[in-house]
Parts: C-alpha cells; structure tokens; sequence
C-alpha cells in the first residue's frame, strides 16, 4: 500500500492561502453582499475589544476546511487523531502570507496557537475561556466545521478583503504626518525620491516604490507587486493593476536603453495591456538612452505609456492623481513605502532608516491601542 497524501503539507496550504487571496482580490465586495453574516463576524472580530488571536485561528481553521471535507476543525493537534489536524503548522505559514500580501490578520505571530486560551489545547471547545468575545469566536469556529470547502474558501477570502483593507487603515504602518502644507509634501517626495536612488537594493527600493506610487492612486487590493526578479510570464511588468492586469509598471534602477522598453510595451499589448508606465529611474544620468521620439511614434497610437527617468519624476503622479490635501497623500505615500519595502525584503536597517528619515521631516508614529 502506498503512503497516504498529507492533506495539509506546506505546499497545499500554501496554494490554498494563494486560490483565497486570488478570490478576495476578484471578488471581495460580491463577497461581502452574498455573506453578510460572515462579514459581520468578521468585523466583530476585528474590534479592538476581541483578543488579537481570534482572527487568525478562525482563519487557519477555514485553510483546513478548504484543505479536508471531513477534518474536525476544533481538533487542533494531530496526535494520532484521524480527524484532527496541526492547527499551529497551518499557522506557521498563513502569518507570513499574510504580511507578504499587507493584510492585516491582527495577530503577527508565526506561532499564533502558542497563545492563551489555545496554548497545549488540543481542541477548541466552548469553556476555554471567559472573555466576552470569545462565545462569537467560538460560534464562528463551530460553523465553519459545518462549511463545505468551497465556501471555506469564500469566508476566507472574506477575511482577506477586510484584512487588506485594516493594514492600509494603519495597521501595517502607523505614522501619520501631522503638517498639511504644501511645501512639507515636497520635502518628503525630495527625500524619498533621494532614499530610493541611494538605496537600490538590487532594484528593491524601485519596484516597492512603483507599488507605492500606485498605492495612492488606486484602492491597495488592486495594486499587485511581484517577487523582485521574479521570471513569471504570467504578464509583463514588476506591478500590476487589476485582476486581470488593466495596468502594467516596470522599474528598473540599472541603465536601460530604448529596446528595453519598446520589449516591455510590446509584452503588454501582447497581453492585452493598453496602458503602461516604465520607471528607468537611473536614467537622469543617461538621458538620450532612451528615445521618446521613438517611442511614440511607435506606440502612440497603440496605448497609454509614460518613461520616467527618476525617482523624482515617478513622484509626479503622487502629486497630481493621490487624494487628499497634502499631509495625506504625504502620509499615504510613506506608509505605502514602508510596507512595500517590508513585503519585497527591503533589509530592516533600511526601514529602520527610512523610518528615521521620515520621523526627521515631521511624521509621528500613531500610539498602539
């Protein structure tokens, strides 16, 4: 007899944190109308007053629903059970999922099942504690042991929309500016812009502010920034706007010449992609590297692009397209940053001196509830 698959090995769920998060991108508002209980349980549990935990377990028990139609999803421990699973090997791989696609699941911790009341439990059941939210966490848990693993996979996306939506509201990165003039705008896209073209990272610091940029101008869920040098074909460009992509950037912080992005426009219409940006932010230094000329004479009347040679002038769109009065779009512009640079694995000395850089024009790190 051969071996029995593991139906929950990293890989599987892996893949079915990636069909949820496709699913909350595509379809998150549908979802919300079609599951409106669901999403009112999402939002309780979202409350400051609902222990931070509560989020995360609700969502590794819904991996495990989508993973096994016939898995206990309050049996948390394997250990021999037959219908049990490991609820904190689930959990060791959704946590870091989930800041990689900057969504908030409260809790940060890998090992989120080593915290009270789920810590040496080996099943949730209805006394492990008497906090007042626990009895609606422990319903929801309840409910999704009666879920079939299709609608598993839409509650989970459920969760992933809200989360999506909680880390751009600040809980990815809690700074504010707390100037609105306008010439405080202009120092920080200045200093950002000087942070990027000294700090390029084998072009990290360019793609993350590619998605950044486009963070101010479009809603963070549509905004999709690929793994640095990444080979997939799937469609051009290092970020993308839309499912499918409607929207195509590339940046690059090395010299770049015209036929680099004559290639990338024609992979775009190739794709169906009439409207594209490329950032050739090193190109300042080399301008006649690139011949607009050309450029629009081929492409002009084919579709939408712009070539930007500087991270000053990939700057511009945040000064003409972001919304809000100056201190916000400053505001929204440096937490996009500092959460695009964490996702894409910017070093931590560098956010760190980021961070400092922006404390020094002004901004203030918001208190934690």
């Amino acid at each position: 007899m051969g071996t029995r698959a593991n139906p929950f090995s990293g890989e599987k769920v892996e893949g079915a944190l990636s069909r949820a998060d496709a699913l909350s991108r595509e379809r998150g508002s549908v979802l919300a109308k079609l599951l409106p209980h669901w999403q009112a349980t999402i939002e309780g549990l979202y409350e400051e007053s609902c222990p931070k935990t509560y989020v995360g377990v609700l969502a590794i028990a819904l991996v495990a629903r989508m993973l096994s139609a016939t898995v206990d999803v309050k049996k948390i421990q394997k250990r021999g059970d037959p219908i049990g699973y490991s609820a904190a090997g689930i959990g060791t791989k959704i946590i870091p999922f989930a800041t990689s696609q900057r969504i908030s699941l409260r809790s940060t911790s890998t090992q989120i099942m080593n915290n009270q009341p789920f810590t040496f439990k080996r099943e949730i059941t209805a006394d492990l504690t008497d906090h007042h939210s626990y009895p609606e966490f422990y319903r929801a848990v309840e409910e999704v042991q009666q879920l079939t693993p299709d609608v598993a996979e839409e509650v989970l996306a459920l969760i992933f929309a809200h989360g999506r939506r909680a880390w751009d509201d600040g809980a990815g990165v809690p700074l504010r500016l707390e100037r609105e003039d306008w010439a405080t705008l202009e120092h920080v896209l200045a200093a950002i812009a000087d942070f990027v073209e000294s700090n390029p990272e084998g072009g990290k610091s360019g793609q993350a502010l590619a998605a950044a940029i486009l963070d101010c101008v479009f809603e963070p869920d549509q905004v999709q920034m690929k793994k640095i040098h990444d080979p997939s074909v799937s469609s051009p460009g290092d970020v993308t706007v839309g499912v499918p992509p409607w929207i195509s950037v590339e940046a690059k912080q090395v010299p770049v010449t015209t036929s680099h992005v004559e290639a990338f426009l024609d992979a775009c219409l190739d794709k169906g992609i009439q409207r594209a940006r490329y950032l050739a932010l090193n190109n300042y230094r080399y301008p006649r590297n690139i011949d607009t000329d050309r450029l629009a004479r081929l492409y002009g009347e084919r579709m939408s692009f712009e070539v930007s040679l500087s991270a000053a002038d990939a700057l511009n769109a945040v000064r003409s397209f972001a919304t809000g009065p100056p201190g916000t779009q400053a505001t929204h512009l440096a937490r996009a940053l500092l959460s695009r640079l964490q996702q894409i694995g910017f070093p931590p000395s560098g956010v760190e001196a980021l961070t400092a850089l922006l404390g020094e024009l002004g901004f203030v790190a918001l208190p934690e509830e």
